[in-house]
């Protein structure tokens, strides 16, 4: 059973999540307060696994942030998102990594919640849009000159500006999308990677083919380099080294698809 607290100003949404998510077997409401800090802190020692956060409200990120800092881990799933919103990014240095969009089904809630109480991550692909469209608007930090005689050679620059830019790449995708393209970065092919994780090599392919759309990567070893770069911002913010991006590219541009 997941344990829920909903969290919004608007007193008839809340009592409407309530009461949807009450029918449900899986759910339990513990409670539904509104956006004050002194409505919401007694319920922390409820021990909520998911709390739904109305993000229409100008005190939501502070909620998200202190919610992140909280001893017990407890996921947030953020509420009401839209396709244009203008704090997306702010939402991610939040510790937000579950989205659910203005349009969202009950049956999409539903699946963010299970997805924010195992601890996963859940961004529809206009959420994802969103956050990656506006992050990569920030500087470029170029980290490879290539050789221009040598035309096997990629020149990429660095998108991953910020440790919340490169988190935006790795939430952007499913669980099984990041199966996929580890196993990309590390040169296998798509025969290699439909044996390791034992699924159809056209399923393979169409892992793939969605990378590439929801990365904006150019081939392969270019996503693959995005999210090793992304993955290096995260874990210890240092640049990748010419050498080791050119052995990838090596690697990666010889490996047969």
């Amino acid at each position: 059973m997941i344990k829920i607290l909903i969290v919004s100003d608007i007193k008839i949404y809340r009592e409407g999540l309530r009461q949807i998510l009450s029918a449900k077997n899986s759910t339990e409401v513990i409670a539904a307060v509104s956006c004050s800090h002194d409505d919401i802190a007694p319920y922390y020692s409820h021990r909520p696994h998911v709390v739904l956060l109305d993000m229409t409200t100008s005190t939501s990120c502070e909620i998200a942030t202190e919610i992140s800092q909280l001893p017990t881990p407890v996921a947030v799933v953020a509420l009401g998102v839209g396709s244009d919103e203008p704090n997306i990014v702010s939402y991610a240095k939040a510790g937000i990594s579950c989205y659910v969009s203005r349009e969202a089904s009950v049956d999409e809630l539903m699946a963010a919640i299970k997805d924010a109480a195992q601890g996963e991550c859940h961004c529809p692909p206009e959420i994802a849009g969103v956050l990656l469209n506006t992050l990569r608007t920030a500087p470029l930090r170029e980290v490879y000159q290539p050789d221009p005689e040598n035309k096997n050679e990629t020149h990429v620059k660095h998108a991953a500006a910020s440790i919340a830019e490169g988190q935006a790449f790795y939430w952007c995708l499913t669980p099984r999308e990041r199966q996929v393209i580890g196993l990309l970065a590390e040169g296998q092919s798509n025969k290699q990677i439909s044996r390791t994780l034992c699924i159809e090599l056209s399923t393979v392919k169409n892992h793939v083919h969605n990378l590439l759309i929801k990365l904006k990567a150019k081939n392969r070893a270019h996503a693959a380099y995005l999210l090793q770069a992304s993955m290096a911002e995260i874990f210890d913010s240092a640049s990748i080294s010419r050498e080791a991006t050119e052995m990838h590219f090596r690697r990666s541009n010889t490996t047969p698809s």
